[in-house]
Formats: structure tokens, sequence, C-alpha cells
């Protein structure tokens, strides 16, 4: 078997994995960044069984050079202040990281991202004036807020860039490459000696000083798994916590509200700011309302009630980048249901009309649930290594939470002369319809305690003092926003440490 030697060895070009290349290179080391993909879109449907709840989109992730980022829709938002609260989602739930420490990372995640004002400072400035522009629809404030959302307009796909890095020789790139396990050192039972890669035909070792994974949160727990050199539960899960908690951010169309007279209102259309740039407006419970830290867009629709068919053409067609992915199903669709094209450029491209309708669109945070988890399958890959076995599950608690969000907040707040309900929200039939964000998340948890978590609050696996994990994995909890900005910070963080000489 060939063998290499590296000192940093990232597994993973997403979010995680090539913010850190990029950052560690840009620092003057060069890490070797294997990834399973290549420069094309890859296929999903054989890469895990599914045993749960289906994600119920035609893509949930990107087996390529940048990983989801080519699927990322340039949305950011920093987390909320309580999500860091234990108290929000129960025993499971809070980040032993502080709000005040994510400050930092996240203004530069803004920057390294290609925002124009990084700064948190300009998100209060905007923050401000969505206050202003939410009074457009009158809503109970005591029971919602409104929460900003910045918008890219040509989202960073970190693809280009690695390719770049790699053709300067700042990164070194492995595509094509997976990695089957991690191996202990015989010497140090506390130090991963070494990976096995799968690389077409054959198998590569690798053997690093350190180990980032950065695969996602369905592909790092497979990985932990199979690393059954460390015992027969694998890499980190002494406690039993790998793969556990599988989470995501449920969501999906929740009814329809028609407004007596027309309206211009910005709060459920995108907000144009500069280089093509947006920002949109959601409504989320204030902070004294109990539940999940669910997120409600109201977004321009037509009036009259909308039948499903219409709702799940339009979330067949999140995970469409650009004009060439789109099928002859697709077109078909849009140019069969006029009203769907409607509902597409009115929210994308803010347009000054006049409006008589909204969709109630609604995305939740999903309650840290031990049964939710990635396990390992009876089917083999290639290599013979088993695939992963994902079992996405939504609990009781969460079903709670959506309808006390339906029933005691939305329709509660919702309540005004200015509008009429074409269709009422009904937590029966959400439950029914939702679908996954493309957000997974948690199976690799972070916590200051091993019993508590897979990874500690500088990322490392518990109880290995060479192997990092950055990417979703690590939330304990997701709040109600896109977790790009998070991740992308965490990385930039991972970055500082390592190059502190950590060990």
């Amino acid at each position: 078997m060939m063998s290499m030697e590296r000192d940093v060895c990232i597994i993973g070009s997403g979010m995680g994995g090539g913010t850190l290349a990029l950052e560690l290179a840009r620092r003057g080391l060069t890490p070797l960044l294997i990834e399973a993909g290549d420069d094309q879109p890859g296929s999903l449907s054989v890469n895990h069984e599914s045993a749960g709840r289906p994600f119920g989109l035609e893509k949930s992730r990107a087996i390529e050079l940048g990983g989801s980022t080519n699927l990322w829709h340039g949305v950011v938002s920093p987390l909320d202040r309580r999500d860091f609260s234990s108290s929000l989602c129960g025993q499971y739930s809070g980040w032993p990281l502080s709000y005040e420490e994510m400050l930092k990372y996240w203004s530069q995640a803004l920057g390294f991202l290609g925002f124009d004002q990084p700064a948190l400072t300009h998100f209060d400035m905007l923050q401000d004036r969505s206050q202003k522009l939410a009074n457009d629809i009158r809503f109970d404030r005591s029971r919602l807020r409104p929460k900003l959302f910045r918008v890219m307009g040509k989202p960073r796909r970190l693809k280009h860039d690695l390719r770049e890095a790699a053709n300067a020789g700042s990164i070194e790139l492995m595509t094509g490459g997976t990695v089957l396990e991690l191996i202990r050192s015989e010497d140090d039972p506390g130090r991963v000696d070494r990976v096995i890669v799968g690389l077409g035909d054959k198998k590569v070792e690798i053997r690093a000083r350190r180990f980032v994974i950065a695969a996602g949160a369905l592909e790092t727990p497979r990985l932990l798994l199979n690393s059954r050199s460390f015992g027969a539960a694998g890499l980190g899960n002494d406690a039993g916590n790998v793969g556990r908690y599988l989470m995501d951010h449920p969501m999906g169309f929740l009814g329809k509200i028609r407004f007596r007279r027309a309206v211009r209102a910005a709060l459920y259309s995108d907000i144009r700011e500069k280089r093509g740039n947006r920002f949109r407006i959601g409504l989320v419970p204030t902070d004294g309302a109990a539940g999940a830290n669910s997120n409600l867009y109201l977004r321009p629709a037509i009036p009259g009630a909308t039948p499903q068919a219409e709702n799940d053409i339009l979330i067949s067609l999140i995970a469409v980048r650009n004009m060439r992915e789109l099928s002859l199903k697709h077109l078909r669709n849009l140019i069969g249901n006029p009203a769907v094209l409607y509902r597409i450029i009115a929210n994308r491209y803010a347009l000054p009309l006049r409006y008589r309708a909204a969709d109630l669109f609604f995305v939740t945070e999903q309650t840290p649930y031990r049964d939710s988890r990635v396990s390992l399958s009876t089917s083999v890959d290639r290599y013979g290594y088993p695939i992963a076995r994902v079992s996405w599950q939504v609990s009781e608690q969460d079903s709670r939470n959506i309808g006390q969000f339906i029933e005691r907040i939305t329709v509660e707040a919702l309540n005004d002369s200015q509008y009429q309900f074409d269709e009422f929200p009904s937590s029966e039939n959400w439950s029914k319809s939702f679908t996954s964000a493309a957000h997974h998340l948690g199976t690799a948890r972070i916590a200051s305690h091993p019993a508590d978590g897979v990874v500690d609050t500088n990322l490392r696996v518990h109880g290995i003092r060479n192997v990092w994990i950055c990417d979703g994995s690590v939330f304990p909890t997701g709040g109600n926003a896109n977790p790009s900005l998070t991740i992308c910070a965490l990385a930039l963080r991972l970055g500082e440490h390592l190059m502190e000489g950590a060990l």
C-alpha cells in the first residue's frame, strides 16, 4: 500500500474543511485536503441507506470539490444569543462556547465569504432598518420579532478557490478519495497514526501529525464508527454519542394570508443591498416565548388556496443552483404552473410591486433527540466498509414545539384586520409535508465533558490529542439560521488554534 506523510490532513472540502484549508494556507501551512468527489456534481444515491423520515429533497449534500458550498444559497445570520442557553431545548441543548466569543469569528467569516461590510455592526444597522420596514404588516410584537438575514447575490463557491490554491501549490489536493478509517498509533492509543483512503481501485495510507474531519454530519460519524482500531465502538464513541442527535431544520409551507388591500411590504420581499447582495426579514419568537427557535417567512404569492403540488415544486427547486441544472421535469412544472414561477421571481428579485397575498413559510429548530441518528449499515462500499445508515427522526417534543408555534404564536400574532387567512395554519398538514433544509447537524456534538458529546470546545475529539472535527456535526443545537456562517466561523477559529501548535 502506498504511504504518504504530511503535517495536516483535512478530510472534506465543504464550508468547514475548505475554509480551514484556505485559512491554513494563508497562514503559511500546506495542508493536504482529501475530497471524495471531484470538480463535477456527484451523486447522492449510493452514499447512505435511509432508515428514517426521508429528507424530502432531490439533493441534501454535494459530493464534489467545495462540498455543500456548491448548494449554498448565500444566506447568512449568526446564531441568536438564546441558542447558547441550555434552557431552550432541554438537557442536551446549549453551546459550551460563549456568544461573545463567537462574535469575533462571525465577523471574520463574513469577510472570508465576501461581504463588503463584514462587521456584525452592519447587521445591527440593517436590523434597525428592518424594524421600520416590518411595520408594513401588522403583527403582535409581544409574540414575534423581526430577524435579519443577509443574502449574497453570488454565493462563494469554495471549489474555485481550492482549485486555484492547489494550482499555486499552497494546498495539496486529493480528489476522488474516500477516507475509510482512522488507525491509532500502536505506541500511543491517544493519537491517530494514519488514515486509509480508497482511491479508485487501490488504497492509500496517509500519515500525518494532525487530522481534521470535515466530512459533514452524515459521513463524519460513519468514518468515526468505522475506525475500529479504537475498539468495537469506533473513534470517540466511549459514551455512545457518535452519530446520535442528528438534527436538521424542518421546513415547509404552513398557510397563506390575503391582504384586504394590496400592500408593498418589504417584510416578505428581499431588499437590495450593494453589489447585488440582499437582505430579508423573518419573524421569530420573542425571547420570552416558549418553544424552539423557529422562523417564519412571509413570501409573495397569488391569492387563493395553494395546491400542495405547487409547494412541492418549490421545494424540489431548492437544490437547483443555475439554469443549466433545470431538468425537463423542472421546466415542465414551471411552464404548467405560472403561479410557482411568479412566486419564485417575486421572492428572488424584490420587484417593486403591490401584493395581495403571502405564503407562510416556516423553518424550525429541531430538539436534540438521541434516537435520531447515523449508524452503520449492513451494506458495504466498494472497499468493504459499511456505509452510513441514516435515521432522521423528529421527536414528540418537536411536534409539540411546532404545534405551539402554530397555535399559540402564529395564529395569535398574525391576527389583524389588515388580512385574512386563505389557508389556515395546521400542525397536522405541516407534519405530513415538511422536509429537511439540507442542514445536517449534531452527530458529533461539542461538549465540555466527554459524557455529553464527541469534541471539546476546541473541536478536538475527546480523548484523542491530534484529531479535530469541523463541520455541522459539532452543533449541539441548530438555532433557526442557515449554519454556513457558523461553520465558517468555527473553521477560522480552529485555524487560529492549530497555528498555535496545539497537539
